[in-house]
């Protein structure tokens, strides 16, 4: 009985680590056939633009990169968060920010890591709420309740964030805008 096509193909290519045809890998192992040569062509193309719109392939340390990241986090933007916002594998953000396998980086990709800054927290994140208690306190001091602050905040129940050195991104911005539109003289006491 005859075997299949894949069965036949397996049995005369066999496990290689040589490239396969049609890339740019096999062009520079030695392979001058017509679809290595277009596959280098287009790479050198792409290569040739990215350098006159000042993209260069330069590696640079990675300490920089390191510190940013480390400094992001603690204002509560997590490696992952970098990672969406830069459109990139959160592994791979991660493994910059401990130092994993990597002693340099990419000049375009540290680039954009470092224009990376704390706006692009998560609203879930925890972060430092000592501002906000602050504002929370002031404005218990001028004769503001709990309750009322706590529904304007967002609490089903009218309660106050719990007391802590930690609050969620989501509701640190809250309490500033509730101070904000107070002093505009947008919200009433109830």
């Amino acid at each position: 009985m005859g075997s299949s096509r894949l069965e036949q193909k397996a049995k005369t290519t066999g496990p290689s680590n040589e490239p396969s045809c049609g890339t740019v890998r096999a062009y520079n192992r030695g392979c001058r056939c017509l679809r290595c040569g277009r596959a280098y062509s287009l790479y050198r193309t792409d290569r040739r633009q990215a350098q006159k719109r000042g993209e260069t392939r330069r590696y640079i340390p990675i300490a920089k990169v390191q510190r940013h990241l480390k400094k992001l986090s603690r204002q509560g933007v997590g490696y992952r968060a970098v990672a969406a916002v830069l459109d990139v594998c959160p592994t791979y953000i991660q493994s910059v920010k401990v130092g994993r396998r990597r002693k340099c980086i990419r000049e375009h990709i540290a680039k954009r890591i470092l224009a990376v800054d704390a706006g692009a927290v998560s609203d879930s994140a925890l972060v430092n709420s000592s501002k906000s208690w602050k504002v929370l306190n002031k404005l218990l001091e001028r004769g503001y309740s709990g309750r009322q602050l706590g529904r304007w905040l967002g609490s089903r129940f009218g309660r106050l964030p719990e007391r802590g050195h930690r609050m969620t991104a989501r509701m640190v911005r809250n309490v500033e805008q509730l101070y904000k539109r107070l002093n505009e003289g947008r919200l009433k006491r109830a």
